[in-house]
């Protein structure tokens, strides 16, 4: 396998989706594990276990200088983020895999944006759901004008906080509508034990914002635990829809109740299975040789891209200052950590109250 390979790769965070991701390298010839870091002893034991040869590291700096690594794949809580990127981006990698979300707070995403640029490192955020077939066709009905132009789009999921499963969310939303800026968002937020949430994402509990995108597209963003979404589904972090309306038809995706389009003029609607069970690995796998074939060729890309991340996460804190003032957040407009930190003060202040900002303006 060590001949063969083609890049070495290193996982830094040992934890469960640490070791996920190392037993996926593993079904992946052209990409061999080399080298893992973690602060706690028992993660890089389970990986010695596991994987034997790995060179195990608690000191990510020590790592990085001693090993010749050209993939980092960083599996850490989110509150671990901007470090271990920058320090890998400077080490000289070719390419650094990201969970989501990408960052917590505004600097910080401006910190690994900004990491990116300087060292001219390659960084794919992991919205693995971009490379389930479903989730392509559905982009390619919607963007074929089968079902028309858009008009109306509602989207929503649950989980312990916004930036648990909205950036997944937000990001399948960019991905059918060709990856193209909104205008504004008009959101509210209530609870702030979100904040607090035992893997650490810092975000509201429950959010409904209304994003307007060019061509009079208006979309109907939800966060909660109790919104009206998938049918039959209970499971947390398996809710996840979004339907499309167009001018000839609509088009949907649920992560496991099937996908499907029925247009002006089709007599029954065309359907397909979507299970989240037996796709993500799949999914994972490709989400992870696209990133050797985009070192091998940068001019091919990657669907997950930064670039494409940095939007949704715009999107996201957009609508935390838009929560935390009542008013329309104008796309490109300035967050700061200090609007963050300002809502959860907010929320925490109201708990108990029915919204932050004017629901009607949603």
């Amino acid at each position: 396998m060590a001949d063969l390979a083609e890049y070495h790769c290193a996982i830094v965070g040992c934890g469960a989706r640490g070791m996920h991701q190392a037993e996926m390298l593993e079904t992946i010839p052209e990409m061999e594990l080399v080298a893992a870091c973690d602060v706690a002893p028992e993660p890089l034991q389970q990986i010695r276990d596991r994987f034997g040869g790995v060179a195990l590291y608690t000191d990510l700096d020590a790592m990085l200088s001693e090993q010749q690594i050209d993939i980092v794949h960083l599996m850490t809580l989110p509150d671990v983020r901007v470090e271990p990127v920058v320090k890998a981006a400077r080490s000289g990698v070719k390419a650094v895999t990201i969970e989501k979300p990408m960052a917590l707070l505004p600097s910080d995403a401006e910190a690994i944006a900004a990491a990116a640029q300087e060292a001219g490192c390659l960084m794919a955020v992991n919205h693995q759901r971009r490379y389930m077939p479903y989730c392509e066709g559905l982009r390619q009905v919607l963007a074929s004008g089968l079902v028309g132009e858009i008009r109306f789009a509602r989207c929503s999921t649950n989980s312990n906080s916004l930036l648990e499963m909205g950036p997944h969310m937000v990001d399948l939303l960019l991905m059918m509508l060709g990856d193209r800026d909104p205008l504004e968002l008009w959101a509210t937020s209530v609870g702030a034990d979100g904040f607090n949430n035992p893997i650490k994402h810092n975000a509201p509990f429950r959010t409904l914002a209304r994003v307007l995108f060019p061509g009079d597209l208006e979309v109907l963003f939800i966060h909660s635990h109790d919104t009206v979404g998938t049918w039959g589904e209970s499971t947390l972090y398996m809710h996840l829809e979004l339907d499309f309306w167009g001018t000839q038809g609509r088009a949907w995706y649920t992560q496991n109740e099937g996908w499907g389009y029925h247009a002006r003029g089709m007599t029954e609607p065309s359907t397909g299975p979507t299970s989240w069970a037996n796709d993500n690995e799949a999914a994972q796998q490709e989400f992870t040789r696209a990133v050797g074939r985009w070192i091998a060729d940068p001019a091919v890309g990657h669907r997950c891209s930064l670039e494409h991340s940095l939007r949704g996460f715009e999107i996201l804190m957009g609508i935390m200052k838009s929560s935390l003032t009542g008013q329309p957040w104008q796309y490109g407009d300035d967050v700061s950590d200090k609007d963050v930190a300002q809502l959860q003060a907010l929320l925490a202040e109201r708990e108990g109250t029915a919204s932050v900002g004017p629901v009607s303006g949603c």
